[in-house]
């Protein structure tokens, strides 16, 4: 009897030995850096598994505790730390510490079954080292627009998590990427950096630069810079800590190169076109000088003239320009104008010359005077009548000086139809507007 308790007990061992989960290696220790996600496998810590295996958090034996390097912390349930998750079905933790204050060391207990073991428990250490994050941006805009002679007044902020102010902030304008406006006196890709004129950046808080500039006209352009901010160098939070990360001053640029245009002001020059006399028939040309607010404004050209007796025009009163689109090129546009006056155009004219850039239309005045070449009059031919009693017929004389529309200033021309017989009389003359003839009722007595 005694032989056979002994090998029962034997056996007994024997299943016990081959079916207990065990964690291999006792305490097993993680160790990653903030900022990275990372997935941790818990059945790469067991041997001996039997099927049927089930993992949990054990929170009745052992609590889980944080360690931030200065206090203690403990928990009853890991829904308690959002960073750290858990997935029973495949026994996965998942690890995302993406801030300082959520870095440390994080002792949780798991505990471990399967068919042959109730359940038998290990504390995971999970080292989270704290790492130095570079600063943010959180006002910068891709393009700054200013005004000649208009104070520019901005402010580039940006923050840190870890708060390692104050934060350094810089511009470097691209030494060979710049525009200049023609009247600049300066070629492009020259003479790029704003803080040669002027413009400034002061750091104003922890967190803020302000920007400062009075362009005059000379300064307008386009110019691009690279904008970065440095945070300051600290020592670690605590003993869990990428020393050699956290202690570098790290560097964040826009993640665009930003554009500064120094706008000029709307501006027509009309100087060279005003003022003129041009002869009915003859050729004149000017050029119109149209300073521009941006490096390639598209603009509308217009004009609208008038006589300036005030008398009312019925030809076309876009005779001198007619509506036409283009772009400026370097905040620059040269408008050429080339007229040929007809017999309508004579007289003394303000022709309003319009130029929109699509913010503000801008109208100069513009006075010229066309004057008029004496024309030749002709009648029509009158063929030969034979007549027994009294009679009439209209003739049509011909004269273009009859397009004159500027009675007042210039010249009204009028035709006087005349006969040498006395039976024969002329009436009135009468001319309809626009046209280049009068027409007279002739009277046979």
């Amino acid at each position: 009897m005694r032989n056979k308790f002994l090998l029962f007990g034997l056996l007994v061992g024997m299943i016990v030995l081959v079916g207990a989960v065990t964690w291999v290696g006792g305490i097993s220790t993680f160790q990653g850096d903030e900022g990275n996600y990372y997935q941790y496998n818990l059945s790469n810590n067991l041997s001996n598994v039997e099927s049927n295996l089930s993992i949990g958090i054990d929170t009745i034996n052992n609590n889980i505790t944080w360690d931030n390097g200065t206090l203690v912390f403990s928990y009853t349930s890991l829904d308690s730390i959002p960073w750290f998750s858990f997935n029973s079905s495949d026994f996965v933790v998942g690890i995302n510490v993406t801030r300082n204050n959520e870095s440390g060391k994080f002792n949780i207990p798991f505990q471990a079954s399967d068919n042959a073991t109730v359940g038998t428990s290990e504390i995971i250490e999970f080292i989270i080292n704290a790492t130095n994050d570079a600063p943010i941006f959180t006002n910068i805009e891709s393009v700054y627009d200013m005004s000649q002679d208009n104070n520019f007044l901005d402010y580039l902020n940006a923050s840190d998590e870890e708060e390692h102010y104050p934060l350094d902030f810089n511009i470097t304008f691209i030494s060979n990427n710049c525009t200049h406006s023609v009247d600049s006196g300066m070629n492009d890709n020259e003479n790029c950096s704003l803080f040669d004129f002027g413009f400034s950046l002061d750091n104003s808080s922890d967190v803020s630069a302000l920007m400062n500039f009075t362009p005059n006209s000379t300064h307008v352009g386009v110019y691009w810079a690279n904008v970065s901010v440095v945070d300051y160098n600290s020592g670690c939070p605590h003993s869990y800590c990428d020393n050699a990360s956290y202690e570098q001053n790290l560097t964040t640029y826009s993640s665009e190169l930003v554009r500064f245009n120094v706008n000029s002001i709307l501006t027509v020059d009309a100087s060279n076109c005003t003022g003129a006399t041009v002869l009915e028939g003859n050729t004149f040309n000017c050029t119109i000088n149209i300073t521009t607010q941006g490096n390639m404004d598209s603009l509308d050209f217009s004009s609208l003239a008038t006589l300036r007796s005030g008398r009312a025009y019925t030809g076309d009163a876009s005779w001198f320009y007619a509506d036409a689109t283009d772009n400026a090129s370097s905040f620059f546009y040269s408008l050429p104008i080339s007229i040929t006056p007809t017999k309508e155009n004579v007289g003394n004219w303000t022709i309003n010359f319009s130029v929109n850039d699509g913010s503000s239309p801008e109208v100069v005045q513009i006075e010229i005077f066309v004057n008029y070449t004496e024309s030749n009059v002709s009648l029509d031919s009158i063929s030969n009548l034979t007549l027994y009693e009294a009679g009439n017929f209209s003739v049509n004389a011909y004269d273009n000086d009859l397009l004159i529309q500027d009675y007042d200033d210039v010249k009204e021309e009028i035709l006087t139809f005349a006969s040498n017989t006395t039976w024969v009389n002329a009436g009135t003359a009468s001319t309809g507007s626009g046209n280049n003839y009068s027409t007279s009722l002739i009277s046979i007595d």
